[in-house]
């Protein structure tokens, strides 16, 4: 079905009862269900509208999670390696640390959020790839990488695609009912497309703009948390400069440095100094998540100035030593402009209400930043 076609109608007339998420969708997430966008989806969600997560999606999030955990880990103990050469008192600490199950430990962290979260999701459920015992066992290989899979390089099978969304269909089809899939991967917008009962949406923000407050009070809502946060001297303009102060502090800035004939360089971003920042006011979003209480949740897009100083270390081989040698070091100011968007747990909100009488959280997801064109000058 053509995704231009799906609207609020469709879910409150239980046209479309429940939804799907691809797993690229919760990768942009930062694989996090606790912060952002995803931990605000169950929240804002509306009955009879449910999660049913193919186990496929759901193995695809186990896998990643643990690779990621995996290459942190690796890098630890390569570390700690080095450092019992030098040390040779933290050998134990390297022998306790090799002990660690750290991918099985971050396996059952993974499989117990993400049941969490879908059963957060309307009482949603992990949909079964099917009744064949074979087929089971075909993706318990696959996601733990055993042949005739391959651990490394990437796979480009599309059977857990094809597979994922056939069992979507059928579970929509035992149902009498329609289903919107979130994805945006061209093979799922295919098949939706085609499909007699499937919907299918390319964002989480457009998901979360079905269930979007349209109310006079959404209205004024959006007026007055404009103004508080536009405002550096109120209380809520400061919670939201330290939250986006310590956003910065707390993601991973990737600096491509450009840096000509030194054999390495070891750049990092030492520090970060937020020098300005705007509310965009036409980017505002209200959801109603507590009727009783008065309380709902906004979205707001915040553009910001970031100075970044970043210290580059220069190094060289000795091949007749057979040592590495500093070469120099240097420390430059570089400024980049980032959109960082912002979740805002509004309390004690009613129509006759001030801004005064608000109780509000922020909430920034985790995020990755990248920082182009770093021109390396050792000259100073």
């Amino acid at each position: 079905m053509p995704a231009d076609s799906v609207t609020s109608s469709d879910l409150f007339n239980r046209h479309i009862t429940f939804f799907s998420l691809d797993t690229c969708i919760v990768q942009s997430e930062g694989y996090r269900f606790d912060q952002g966008a995803l931990a605000k989806l169950p929240v804002v969600l509306t009955q009879p509208m449910k999660l049913i997560l193919s186990a496929v999606v759901a193995g695809e999030i186990e896998k990643h999670r643990v690779e990621g955990v995996e290459g942190r880990a690796n890098s630890a103990l390569k570390a700690l390696g080095s450092l019992s050469h030098i040390s040779p008192e933290l050998r134990d600490i390297s022998e306790s640390f090799k002990s660690i199950d750290v991918e099985g430990l971050e396996r059952q962290r993974a499989q117990e959020e993400i049941a969490d979260f879908v059963s957060k999701c309307g009482q949603g459920e992990i949909l079964p790839v099917g009744s064949s015992g074979l087929l089971s066992k075909v993706f318990e290989r696959y996601f733990s990488s055993a042949p005739p899979f391959s651990k490394v390089g990437k796979k480009k099978h599309e059977f857990p695609d094809a597979v994922a969304l056939l069992s979507l269909e059928a579970y929509a089809e035992r149902g009498d009912s329609s289903g919107l899939l979130i994805s945006n991967d061209q093979d799922w917008i295919r098949y939706a497309s085609s499909s007699a009962r499937l919907y299918c949406l390319p964002s989480l923000d457009e998901l979360l703009g079905l269930f979007e407050a349209t109310t006079k009070f959404a209205d004024e809502a959006k007026r007055d948390l404009v103004s508080e946060l536009s405002d550096p001297r109120s209380p809520l303009g400061r919670q939201l400069e330290n939250a986006v102060m310590l956003h910065f502090d707390q993601s991973y800035w990737n600096v491509d440095a450009v840096y000509g004939a030194f054999p390495r360089l070891e750049v990092d971003v030492d520090e970060t100094s937020l020098h300005d920042l705007s509310v965009d006011s036409s980017s505002v979003r209200i959801w109603d998540s507590d009727e009783d209480s008065g309380q709902w949740i906004a979205k707001v897009d915040v553009s910001t100035h970031v100075d970044l100083q970043v210290k580059a270390r220069a190094f060289f081989w000795d091949s007749t030593d057979r040592e590495e040698f500093e070469l120099g070091r240097v420390t430059q100011t570089v400024e980049v402009h980032e959109v960082v968007p912002v979740f805002v747990t509004v309390g004690k909100a009613s129509l006759e209400g001030s801004p005064d009488t608000w109780t509000t959280t922020i909430d920034i997801a985790p995020s990755s930043y990248e920082v182009p064109g770093f021109e390396v000058d050792l000259s100073e």
